[in-house]
């Protein structure tokens, strides 16, 4: 009979907590160091029990892009989440399964999927958000409005999707890492999934890189000025 897939979400971690882990799922040093910290990078660590991968969910905290660590040990029955309470994506993954029982019947995989998707999705509003303020920027340059104050908000938007940036490169790699990792992609279904994650953080990318230069080019008409 197979195990029921078990799913432990820890918010705001207590060392007690912590302890726990580790002396129930005998965690490595290093994944140790990682949850204990808040300056890693996005990372997938194959360890024999059990896959450790750190993901970044976007947040804006007074006009700047922060990461908020989501740290997932991914095992052959059970699923951990371990963040902050303002990973909200985990929320948004875990109510799904909650409202769907045969979820449940997935294998662990499938959760690991769900939050990763749930993560992505957090990025398209930042995305479209800076690509509306810039387009609306050019306009009112256009229109010779507001010129000392716009520069002032190309920079701040620059350095957002500099950040975004920074998060999404990472990322790319730990996807790119799970459509080849056996444990999570056993099947073509599998496999298609993670693909599918990786396309969508490709286009997310590729949207950030043009606005980018939507950026460069609002400060050349500015300095042309």
């Amino acid at each position: 009979q197979t195990e029921a897939a078990v799913w432990i979400d820890i918010i705001d971690p207590e060392d007690e907590e912590i302890e726990w882990l580790q002396q129930h799922c005998s965690l490595h040093p290093l994944v140790l160091e990682d949850i204990n910290r808040n300056d890693t990078r996005p990372t997938i660590l194959p360890y024999t029990d059990y896959l450790f991968v750190s993901l970044f969910q976007p947040v804006i905290s007074m006009q700047k892009v922060t990461g908020c660590e989501i740290h997932c040990i991914i095992s052959e029955n059970y699923f951990i989440t371990i963040r902050n309470a303002d990973s909200t994506g985990v929320d948004d993954a875990y109510e799904r399964v909650a409202q769907n029982p045969k979820y449940w019947e997935r294998d662990i995989a499938y959760f690991l999927y769900l939050t990763i998707q749930s993560v992505v999705d957090k990025y398209y509003p930042l995305a479209d958000n800076i690509s509306y303020e810039l387009n609306k920027l050019e306009e009112d340059l256009l229109s010779f409005k507001n010129e000392e104050r716009t520069r002032g908000i190309v920079f701040r938007l620059k350095q957002q999707l500099i950040e975004l940036r920074k998060m999404i490169a990472p990322q790319r790699e730990v996807l790119s890492t799970m459509i080849g990792e056996e444990r999570l992609a056993r099947t073509n279904e599998s496999r298609d999934l993670f693909r599918h994650l990786y396309e969508r953080l490709m286009r997310i990318y590729d949207i950030i890189d043009s606005q980018r230069v939507l950026s460069s080019n609002v400060l050349d008409l500015l300095q042309s000025r």
